[in-house]
């Protein structure tokens, strides 16, 4: 469905941005985090004006390796 560009500007305008920035969260599971930040990179190429805009979308947070041990 995203990969129309119409249909991507639909989906911004329709409040898809939020949600998707809601799953990218920490205490989400990693599988759902990926396909969140899919979606968002989907979305990207037709609306990158709207995600940049968006809260907490594209705050990083560094993660170390050592996190993972």
């Amino acid at each position: 469905m995203a990969v129309i560009d119409e249909n991507k500007l639909k989906m911004v305008e329709a409040g898809a941005v939020p949600h998707y920035v809601k799953l990218l969260s920490l205490d989400r599971d990693e599988a759902v985090q990926r396909e969140a930040a899919h979606g968002l990179w989907l979305l990207a190429f037709s609306c990158k004006d709207s995600i940049l805009k968006e809260p907490g979308c594209i705050d990083g947070r560094y993660i170390s390796i050592l996190d993972y041990y």
